[in-house]
């Protein structure tokens, strides 16, 4: 679409922009303070009635995904001193509901995607890998899982190296057969990623530039669209999920923003914008 909204104008920080199925609301994350709790919000694509679902009091609620029918939240509770897990909550508000426990994040991303026939919920989480890293890293590294909703069965998905930082920011294909992923190597380096919901070699898709912190899907499914750090800013890029060459978004205006977490519904995008970030390097 031409032109931009404005979508939420509170002075706190919001975060991790999604949206419903219909196109009519977005979830976001919103920091209210300077200390890291997070709660879930939704709020009306046009900006009125935003609303807290999850009240975290003090826990840190990451990434919101939504169901294929709209009714229902996925998100991660994932700090340190937190009941972390995955946790569905009705999108009208609610009791959420505790699918599994996870290990404690340090970088909120987009950690949880679902597929659109509400089979699985793909997620990242933390791995034991033999032998352990031996450079100091105090964690192993992330792989992608999915999770059914229902039965709790769960699958790995990738299976990183041990002296990798490992796998996040996962996000279904339109289509349901694949996943979109963020891998970051041993060097804290990302490319972006796809691999089949069946299971088999992830695709590196980009290499070049610096980080990533999300990603998502064209409606159509023929490109992936993602943030980039490359120059020292985060700016919006797409890649043909076949592959190809990266190519920046110029028609979304940066006015010396740096512009992260990319959604689409149809041909709408969502993003965060921000004037400065106060720190462009990650140590996960």
């Amino acid at each position: 679409g031409s032109g931009r909204t404005q979508v939420t104008t509170d002075p706190a920080a919001d975060f991790d922009p999604t949206w419903s199925p219909d196109g009519t609301r977005i979830a976001y994350r919103h920091q209210p303070g300077d200390d890291e709790s997070t709660d879930i919000y939704v709020i009306n694509a046009d900006g009125s009635r935003a609303r807290n679902l999850t009240r975290g009091d003090g826990v840190s609620d990451w990434g919101p995904a939504w169901s294929p029918d709209g009714r229902e939240s996925g998100y991660v509770r994932a700090g340190a001193l937190d009941d972390r897990g995955i946790f569905i909550i009705p999108a009208m508000g609610g009791v959420a509901r505790k699918l599994r426990a996870i290990s404690a994040w340090r970088i909120p991303q987009r950690l949880v995607s679902w597929s659109p026939d509400s089979r699985w919920i793909v997620f990242a989480d933390e791995i034991q890998v033999a032998p352990p890293a031996t450079d100091g890293k105090v964690r192993g590294p992330n792989a992608l899982f999915i999770i059914s909703p229902e039965t709790l069965e769960t699958r790995q998905l990738t299976y990183p190296a041990a002296e990798e930082f490992g796998d996040s920011a996962p996000s279904f294909s339109p289509d349901g057969s694949t996943i979109a992923f963020v891998h970051t190597t041993s060097q804290s380096r990302d490319e972006v990623c796809t691999i089949r919901l069946a299971g088999g070699r992830p695709r590196i898709l980009v290499t070049q530039g610096l980080w990533t912190n999300g990603l998502t899907w064209s409606a159509d499914g023929s490109s992936i669209i993602f943030d980039r750090s490359i120059a020292g800013g985060f700016s919006l890029w797409k890649v043909p999920s076949t592959g190809g060459r990266a190519e920046r978004l110029d028609e979304v205006p940066a006015n010396d923003a740096n512009l992260l977490e990319p959604a689409v519904w149809q041909d709408r995008l969502a993003y965060e914008s921000h004037a400065e970030l106060e720190a462009v390097g990650r140590v996960r």
